[in-house]
């Protein structure tokens, strides 16, 4: 009966050692699954501000690329403006240019030999335009020449449709007797009364004789070249 005794007793000994090992096993287990939750827990954090991270640098990455397009589009416009203004100056420089040059350029020649006239408007076909003055005392006659007649605009329009012929009438002036007289004979014909006046005239050639075909007369306009030419345009009309 001892003998049994001791063994059960020997054997709850080693059941009871076993249990304590076992609960020892569990707690160790349990301390090494509390380890890895809480480094799980730590990971996912700190992945978590890992994205937010790589969020904001992407986020901050756009940005800056926005920048770069918006910089690189305003640069570009800023340079195309500028292009197109150089290229406007350039080109209002040149109009400015030519149109100097051109005021430069164009001079009228007028004639106060009315036989050359005469013969230049045949071969032309361009009316005579007699202008009948009083070169140094006529003070409608300067203001005319002032306003229009030595003016650019004019002086194209005068280039492109009649022959110029000055007949002078001056009272300091010496002009030559021939010049004098043939002056006097074409005030006579036209009628002239007054000055400044402007005939409009087509010579017919005869043989020998030449008739003058009128157009029209004109005198002092005001308004400049503008005005002054509308009216001789509408008179050129009766050609």
């Amino acid at each position: 009966m001892k003998k049994i005794l001791f063994i059960i007793l020997t054997a709850l000994l080693i059941i009871g050692s076993l249990l304590v090992g076992c609960r020892d096993d569990n707690n160790k287990h349990l301390e090494k699954i509390q380890l890895l939750e809480d480094e799980l827990t730590n990971c996912k954090k700190e992945i978590e501000q890992r994205n937010i991270q790589d969020s904001i640098t992407n986020v901050e990455e756009n940005i800056r690329q926005e920048k770069e397009i918006v910089e690189a589009a305003k640069k570009k416009a800023e340079e195309e403006a500028k292009k197109k203004a150089e290229e406007e100056a350039k080109k209002k420089a040149e109009e400015a240019k030519k149109k100097v040059k051109e005021e430069n350029v164009i001079e009228n020649e007028w004639y106060t030999d009315v036989n050359q006239a005469i013969n230049l408007s045949v071969q032309t076909k361009k009316p005579l335009f007699f202008f009948f003055t009083g070169s140094d005392w006529c003070g409608w006659c300067k203001r005319l020449q002032k306003e229009v007649f030595f003016l650019p605009e004019f002086k194209k329009w005068a280039n492109q449709n009649v022959i110029l012929v000055e007949l002078d009438f001056p009272r300091r002036t010496q002009i030559d007797e021939a010049t004098l007289k043939q002056n006097r004979e074409l005030a006579q014909m036209f009628g002239v009364r007054g000055y400044p006046t402007i005939w409009f005239v087509n010579p017919e050639i005869t043989g020998e004789k030449v008739n003058f075909n009128k157009l029209g007369s004109q005198g002092y306009v005001a308004g400049g070249p503008k005005a002054w030419i509308v009216g001789a345009n509408k008179i050129l009309k009766n050609q």
